[in-house]
């Protein structure tokens, strides 16, 4: 099975629909790992991503970390060892870090 992870900027607002597009052309089954920022609308992307049904979605939020009354964003290791874990488990929706109290974001 393939599997895709895509890590897609808000600027390039088609690049999902050309790598569905793309990948769907083999008809068979693929998974599709889709990283997304804490400032994406995540519930609203979930519903509007329109995906074959030879697509497996699985949905990765990236968050923060409060350190110390102190917050950061996640470090390059915490992200890549988040999208390795959600690769293994395989849980719909995975949340690397925290997305609340969104107000003590960075």
């Amino acid at each position: 099975m393939e599997l895709v992870v895509a890590w897609i900027h808000s600027d390039a607002s088609k690049a999902l629909k050309v790598i569905t597009d793309q990948i769907s052309d083999n008809r068979k089954e693929w998974q599709l790992f889709h990283v997304l920022g804490s400032n994406s609308n995540l519930k609203a992307l979930k519903r509007e991503v329109k995906l074959p049904g030879s697509c497996v979605y699985y949905q990765i939020r990236l968050g923060f970390v409060i350190e110390e009354d102190q917050s950061r964003w996640l470090t390059n290791k915490e992200i890549s060892d988040g999208v390795i874990k959600a690769i293994k488990n395989k849980n719909r929706i995975t949340t690397i870090g925290q997305l609340e109290p969104w107000e003590k974001r960075p």
